[in-house]
């Protein structure tokens, strides 16, 4: 075969969290992915920067503003084949970013490796009124959506047909689908006619489904046009000619095909296409994530290590054996599946180390090792450096988590594009932990659990996170003039992006170790997602380590993290972050400091 390679060209105009996915599931050494990027876009490419390890990913200049049915939209698909023409691939794949494969790499490869020759439009007959597109004249051709520049040139239209006066006389026009697949001859036949489709479509109107097919129906290339009731016993099967799945049955409009729901998966497995489309994460989300998880998980393995999940948790563990059993458990009815746990056994002398290896022989993404008792900073320390997952989580030992904590975090994460997503405590929880203890009653075995549609969660992302974060929990609820904010330094109450924090280190022999470990991460996140949302159970054990602490080990660690804090921001923050982190923690940790050092005095 004289190209092996295939090249996908998305328009894309929002939805940045679901073309991230898109990019990931057609990621391939086969596959190089072109995106024209609609001017009108809130985001920009940079946010998808190293997102592809196999494949090349180009977003092409210039940006169009793109209008439904205007020739706005040729021109942009002209562009996208431009760029990737001289890269002489073996098709080239045009997918909106709403679309998605619903067959593997592997399988839309070997369906086009059979069929090397053939042209993918999937051809249909027009209405007679659907003429008027072009034969006559479009005074604003971008203006099929909009109620007044719609209104006058229907208006003008109707004076063009009155006089019979129309354009394009002579020209057998041909209607299909906008979404094709084609070869690189035919690819660069469509190019060599870029300046008379020009000439003709440019005061037309809805030439999407139009251009393309005129172009290959009156050339040589129509006889390569490839005929799907040749290969399928289901002659009633729509859209095999594309291989795309569209279900216009269900639709709101001619403009509007079915959106897929979760609902919908049987259904797409079970059509002989290669990719469907529409798909929307406001719609419903979980299609979408399902597709993803799919095919990430059949990528073959690199041949010196297994595949990466996810989610990496890290989870310190010192005599935690009432507790430890139930942190794991929660792991494992996790609603999103691809993660795993480096339990790092810090010398415990109870039942720990049993329950850890236990679990770890039943469940593969568990890893457990022992050492000697260092602390918890060492036990982190040493974890964060064997964590694999693109996102990491905190987690301690004697606590646990609600069952959709990692789907909703890294959903937010894919989509917002952030290094950090926050999440709160159930303070209610927390509560009635105290109040079962003050009167020395059981505690409940099990807890019921709110079931969140992540469609209908609010999140606010924040740019700039110096003016978001706090330690003060009322106090900064008022200065933040009622946003939400990302409160405290417990490493337990975000997601982060593994980046951001795989060579920060927790300082060693002190408590309060969170303090200054938190004023490098927020120096490093360019943005993130806040969920006002109770994700996590926090378990206030006396055993921890600071309420349990010596009143001197309590003053000595707070001196010492807040002089590292203080020489850090002195070396790597500006002016403004040096005001807001001694505004929102230091201070908040020298009261504490000051409190501590009079009952010290007093003692």
């Amino acid at each position: 075969m004289a190209y092996e390679k295939h090249a996908y060209l998305i328009l894309a105009h929002d939805r940045p969290g679901q073309l991230l996915d898109l990019f990931r599931m057609l990621d391939h050494p086969r596959n190089d992915i072109y995106v024209h990027l609609d001017r009108k876009a809130s985001f920009r490419p940079e946010v998808f920067a190293g997102c592809c390890r196999h494949s090349g990913l180009h977003f092409i200049e210039p940006h169009i503003s793109i209008h439904w049915g205007g020739v706005s939209i040729m021109r942009a698909e002209l562009a996208l084949l431009r760029a990737a023409v001289p890269g002489h691939y073996a098709f080239y794949h045009l997918l909106s970013g709403q679309d998605l494969p619903i067959k593997s790499q592997d399988e839309i490869h070997a369906f086009f490796d059979a069929h090397p020759d053939r042209e993918f439009l999937n051809l249909w007959k027009p209405k007679s009124h659907t003429q008027n597109r072009f034969r006559y004249f479009t005074l604003f051709p971008e203006g099929a959506g909009s109620f007044l520049p719609n209104l006058a040139n229907n208006l003008v239209k109707g004076i063009l047909m009155a006089l019979h006066i129309q354009i394009n006389r002579g020209i057998e026009f041909h209607f299909a689908s906008q979404w094709f697949s084609i070869t690189h001859p035919c690819a660069e036949y469509v190019l060599s006619q870029e300046a008379w489709l020009e000439k003709v479509f440019r005061h037309t109107n809805t030439v999407d489904e139009i251009f393309l097919a005129t172009v290959i129906c009156n050339s040589p290339f129509r006889e390569r046009l490839f005929d799907p009731t040749e290969h399928v016993q289901n002659k009633e099967i729509h859209n095999l000619a594309s291989m795309r799945f569209i279900d216009w049955t269900r639709g709101k409009s001619v403009r509007h095909p079915w959106v897929f729901l979760s609902s919908d998966r049987d259904l797409l497995e079970s059509v002989p296409h290669l990719w469907a489309r529409k798909f929307d994460e406001r719609v419903d989300a979980g299609i979408i994530d399902y597709f993803s998880r799919k095919f990430r998980a059949m990528e073959a393995p690199s041949d010196s290590e297994k595949p990466a999940p996810e989610i990496s948790v890290i989870l310190p563990a010192y005599n935690v054996e009432p507790y430890i059993a139930r942190c794991l458990k929660s792991l494992q009815a996790q609603t999103f599946q691809d993660w795993e746990a480096i339990c790092i056994d810090d010398g415990s002398t109870d039942g720990t180390p049993q329950i850890l290896d236990g679990f770890a022989a039943q469940d593969p993404r568990i890893q457990v090792i022992h050492q000697a008792n260092a602390g918890v900073s060492a036990a982190r320390n040493r974890a964060v450096q064997l964590v694999r997952g693109r996102y990491c989580l905190l987690v301690d030992s004697d606590d646990f988590l609600h069952p959709q904590l990692m789907e909703i975090c890294h959903r937010f994460a894919e989509r917002d594009r952030s290094d950090l997503v926050a999440f709160t405590y159930d303070r209610a929880h927390r509560s009635e932990l105290l109040r079962l203890r003050a009167k020395h009653l059981p505690e409940p075995e099990t807890i019921p659990f709110k079931t969140y549609r992540i469609e209908d969660i609010r999140s606010r992302k924040a740019e700039d996170i110096f003016d978001w974060a706090t330690e003060y929990a009322v106090m900064g609820l008022l200065r933040q003039k009622g946003k939400w904010t990302v409160k405290h330094c417990q490493p337990w109450r975000c997601l982060y992006r593994t980046d951001i924090i795989r060579d920060l280190r927790f300082p060693e022999g002190v408590i309060f170790e969170d303090l200054p470990w938190w004023g490098e991460v927020l120096l490093r996140v360019k943005a993130a997602t806040v969920l006002n949302l109770p994700l996590y159970y926090y378990n206030p054990t006396p055993g921890s380590l600071i309420i349990g602490a010596e009143l001197q080990k309590q003053v000595d660690s707070l001196r010492e993290v807040i002089r590292l804090s203080e020489e850090h921001y002195k070396t790597h923050a500006t002016p403004h972050q040096q005001m807001i982190w001694e505004r929102e923690f230091l201070s908040s940790f020298r009261k504490k400091l000051r409190k501590r050092e009079r009952k010290l005095r007093k003692a």
